[in-house]
């Protein structure tokens, strides 16, 4: 449930995620850097380059950014899949454990599916 104290926070933050579980807090508001992404989190930022807003996901499932996010890094042991839609849909990405991108080719996620063992891609 979206408390009072939460939806102010994710309000303040600039990005929303929601999960299936609820929503996901957006952290700080400086420019944190990609090692700033804790070892079993999926970390999005919504900038190129690990700049601007981060959100940090340590479960599996789908969350939707709005806005758009431009950079992630998955320090997941796990897959998980980017989509240019908020919906899991238009043109997507795998991003394996260890993988991470800046942002720089140009393309935004608006939603993504964390998976919850094994790789998928």
């Amino acid at each position: 449930m979206l408390t009072k104290t939460m939806a102010g926070a994710l309000a303040v933050a600039g990005i929303f995620a929601m999960t299936a579980a609820g929503p996901v807090a957006a952290q700080g508001a400086s420019a944190p850097a990609k090692q700033d992404c804790p070892s079993g989190y999926a970390c999005f930022w919504e900038g190129p380059h690990y700049l601007g807003r981060v959100v940090r996901i340590q479960r599996a499932g789908v969350t939707t950014f709005v806005p758009k996010v431009a950079s992630w890094d998955n320090s997941r042991t796990t897959d998980m899949r980017v989509y240019a839609g908020f919906h899991q849909d238009g043109p997507s990405r795998c991003v394996q454990p260890g993988e991470s991108s800046a942002g720089v080719e140009g393309f935004k996620a608006g939603s993504v599916r964390i998976y919850p063992s094994a790789s998928v891609c």
